[in-house]
């Protein structure tokens, strides 16, 4: 074994790394794609192997999928891997596939790498540096136990007790690897966590990654949360204003610097997250070429056919729909097909949020959606644009020059609103806090005024402070955009609680804080983790023929009908 050293690998493969980010970045997608699938694609299942293995069968992939041709599925725990597998195949966009068991995948994809890195399973700044390294050297990350299994001979650089803690090895990361990574993205993701199916896009693409253990895992010396952060903060600052960081913050096994922070924390530099931890073989979901602007016109069609509502002044009109959930790529991949099984989707109006990062990393499995939409089955863009971040927050607060950056992100909002052609924005709020008006509108307005094409602007992911349907619709701009807070609560009991419990409280909900006025306008969450479609119907049933739902497109024809 090749102890210490070996850790660069030299000046024509950073020259390669550059000049393979420029030219994907002239294509104008935020999303570097991957190279479009190989005549047969070789399918392997990972699901029962060890977290360790899965992540260096991961990386594996990631390397062999490069290019020219993308030639390796994983297949992970869970069913949602092998149901898009036979999409693919159905709609032409895999032409043949076969079996290909893990033990044989490191033989048949031996000439993908070089070497093996030797990590330490107790830190997982040692681990995402291990892969960082295998990105840029052509080896696999690899735990000790399983070093036999590939090294088949290559050498094995050792990096245990290089680093004694994890802001160790995240600093000697960020100086050593940050500059030769990727410049388009970066990535919190924990390689001890079972969420590792995404790190084929991230080796693919050379991405800079990086974890925060959280407060509560945190000894204050392996692993130390305030020194692990301070690292990260200088990551942040030292990369370009509106770009992703993919992954997530936190983990179900390690809290991380948890959702919110690590969303206000980036957003103060210039970046915004995206959920992808869960995301699977995104290396090569990426390269599958869809028309998509056929997709949109045959999406539009269909809407044309809804047969809209005349104003009844003695109704309730509800924009109900699924919050948390549709701006997270990996929930379109693992959860929504599921909800889009219900037998009573597509019976009732309700309005789908979506992330429009879909387009660049799974574009086949939007346009699935996109296709198999009823005329009742409405989309929007989820929170807040091109990226979740929280627009109220600070956001670009710690740059030169914030107003450029602004500019830039409100640019990129509307090309990929322009792309999907949809025309309604939802904004992240802080937190159900009092909206305070005069001081957040000019957040606002800088939405409506930056992307001309906005119909309307769906506010918060549950009602701030009080608002209720008499308060929290108004119009805002140039144009007098309609602006609608969501007047219903994240039902953050419903896990204790049985189906029954849950449809009730959300009744209950709606009627507690529904307009007095008539004709009333209220906009409504089910919040995605705790309803489907058929229990959505439930809700209205119960709720009586004085509510009724919509489309956003109709609610805002509607409301201006009633208040011209």
């Amino acid at each position: 074994m090749t102890i210490g050293g070996g850790f660069l690998h030299g000046v024509a493969l950073v020259a390669c790394a550059v000049a393979a980010a420029a030219q994907t970045g002239a294509s104008g997608r935020i999303w570097p794609a991957g190279p479009p699938p190989a005549a047969v694609v070789d399918v392997v299942d990972v699901s029962a192997q060890t977290p360790a293995m899965r992540l260096t069968l991961t990386m594996l992939q990631g390397l062999a999928n490069r290019g020219p041709r993308a030639q390796v599925y994983l297949t992970h725990p869970g069913p949602s891997d092998a149901y898009w597998l036979e999409h693919l195949k159905r709609k032409g966009y895999l032409r043949a596939s076969k079996a290909l068991a893990p033990a044989d995948m490191p033989a048949r994809y031996g000439r993908c790498y070089r070497k093996v890195f030797l990590y330490d399973p107790a830190l997982t700044g040692s681990m995402n540096a291990a892969v960082m390294l295998g990105s840029l050297e052509a080896g696999l990350a690899c735990s000790p136990d399983d070093a036999l299994r590939v090294a088949a001979g290559r050498p094995v650089v050792d990096l245990r007790g290089r680093w004694r803690t994890n802001a160790e090895a995240l600093e000697w990361a960020r100086q050593r690897l940050l500059p030769r990574m990727s410049k388009r993205l970066l990535a919190s993701m924990n390689p001890q966590a079972a969420e590792i199916s995404h790190y084929d896009y991230l080796v693919a693409n050379r991405v800079f990654t990086f974890w925060i253990t959280g407060e509560e895992k945190s000894d204050g010396v392996a692993r130390n949360h305030k020194a692990e952060r301070a690292v990260v903060e200088k990551v942040l600052r030292a990369s370009r204003p509106n770009i992703p960081v993919a992954g997530f913050w936190y983990t179900g096994a390690d809290p991380g610097i948890n959702e919110y922070t690590g969303v206000g924390m980036a957003g103060e530099t210039g970046q915004y997250t995206l959920v992808t931890s869960l995301c699977g073989s995104i290396s090569l979901l990426s390269g599958i070429k869809v028309d998509w602007p056929a997709a949109v016109r045959r999406y539009q069609a269909r809407m044309a056919e809804r047969q809209a509502p005349a104003l009844d002044r003695s109704k309730v009109y509800i924009a109900f729909q699924f919050t948390e959930s549709g701006d997270s790529p990996f929930y379109l991949q693992h959860v929504q097909w599921k909800q889009w099984q219900d037998p009573q989707r597509g019976k009732l109006p309700f309005n789908w949020n979506v992330g429009p990062a879909v387009l660049d990393l799974a574009p086949a499995i939007m346009e699935r959606f996109y296709d198999d939409a009823t005329p009742n089955d409405f989309f929007f863009i989820a929170l807040s644009g091109a990226g979740y971040n929280h627009p109220y927050r600070n956001l670009f607060g710690k740059l030169k020059e914030p107003e450029r950056a602004w500019s830039e992100y409100l640019r990129q909002t509307r090309d990929y609103m322009r792309r999907m052609g949809l025309r309604d924005l939802q904004l992240y709020t802080d937190s159900w806090k009092p909206f305070d008006r005069k001081r957040l509108d000019p957040v606002t307005l800088r939405f409506i005024e930056g992307i001309p094409e906005v119909r309307s602007v769906e506010l918060g992911m549950g009602r701030d402070g009080e608002l209720t349907g008499d308060n929290g619709n108004y119009r805002l701009g140039s144009r007098s955009v309609l602006v609608s807070h969501c007047s219903t609560r994240w039902d953050t009991g419903f896990g204790s609680r049985t189906k029954e419990q849950n449809i009730d409280w959300l009744v209950n909900d709606v009627r507690a804080h529904a307009p007095t006025a008539r004709p009333g306008f209220m906009h409504a969450m089910a919040l995605s983790w705790a309803y489907n479609p058929t229990e959505y119907a439930e809700v209205m049933r119960r709720l009586g023929p004085e509510y009724v739902p919509v489309t956003l497109s109709e609610y805002v024809r509607l409301f201006n009908d009633a208040n011209p």
